[in-house]
């Protein structure tokens, strides 16, 4: 039956449009937790490898864990104030996979310039094949040389100013 002349079909269409967009848009959420990346202990070795040449901090943490989040927001002023120096740091979470999307919610309240991987593991041969001497504690920030050298070894939370204390002189 063809549309009725005093019925505009413009109305009709639009309410379609907003339906469609109110069905989909939690799934565009849901999707955005898949540009977390994955990573495992063979990957973090060639990244710091890739990243020769510049100051590493490579730091573990999770949001279950308190005085990670409260660490956090250092990582990110940190970042901004010394990228442009040769720092780079690189932030592992160990949270569940399940829990990609709670992660995403407390990356994206931060903003970090800098990459973000999830490891989704707090398996002890984990912690081993990063360092031997982890333990499992965390937060857990490994500072390394522009040669590629462990130079920091910090199990446990940190400030902004422990953390440019220790880079500052790395990246001379």
């Amino acid at each position: 039956m063809p549309a009725h002349p005093s019925r505009p079909i413009a109305p009709i269409l639009g309410r379609l449009v907003l339906v469609a967009c109110l069905i989909l848009l939690p799934n565009a959420f849901a999707a955005d937790s898949s540009a977390l990346p994955r990573i495992n202990s063979k990957e973090i070795q060639a990244l710091l490898a890739k990243n020769k040449g510049k100051v590493v901090l490579l730091h573990f943490w999770a949001t279950w864990c308190a005085p990670c989040t409260v660490e956090f927001p250092a990582l990110v002023n940190l970042y901004g104030g010394y990228k442009a120096r040769g720092l780079e740091v690189v932030a592992v979470s160990l949270n569940d996979f399940s829990e990609t999307q709670a992660v995403m919610r407390f990356v994206r309240a931060q903003n970090p310039a800098f990459p973000l991987f999830i490891a989704g593991t707090v398996e002890d041969t984990f912690y081993r094949s990063v360092d031997q001497r982890w333990s499992s504690g965390v937060p857990l920030s490994l500072i390394y040389d522009k040669t590629g050298k462990l130079r920091y070894f910090h199990d446990g939370a940190r400030t902004f100013t422990q953390f440019e204390q220790d880079i500052q002189s790395l990246l001379r």
